[in-house]
């Protein structure tokens, strides 16, 4: 019998699901690495958080297996007087929830 797998979401819909996600802060997760540079290059979360509200798409979405499976997307948005960046991940295991991986300036 052939294995059944789950077909992941459309790539046209990841981006409208980490920007509905992210209208919920309990749906967004800081790995330590994404805090620390947050912290060193001095972003808050509400930035973050913006951008992937309403940020523009530089690369991705694309596969990432990489400790969690996910869609990984980077975003970027001119906020607070800079350009803010963000690499995240759409993880699709039971509740769909957003993993921030790094957050940089331009």
């Amino acid at each position: 019998m052939a294995k059944v797998t789950a077909m992941p979401i459309p790539l046209d819909s990841v981006v409208d699901e980490i920007r509905t996600l992210a209208e919920n802060s309990a749906n967004v997760f800081f790995v330590p690495h994404a805090t620390g540079q947050m912290n060193k290059r001095g972003i808050i979360q509400t930035q973050v958080i913006e951008v992937l509200q309403r940020g523009i798409v530089v690369e991705g979405p694309m596969l990432d297996s990489y400790q969690q499976a996910g869609w990984k997307v980077t975003m970027e948005l001119f906020c607070a007087g800079r350009t803010v960046g963000v690499a995240a991940k759409l993880i699709e295991q039971g509740n769909n929830r957003i993993l921030v991986i790094t957050a940089f300036t331009k």
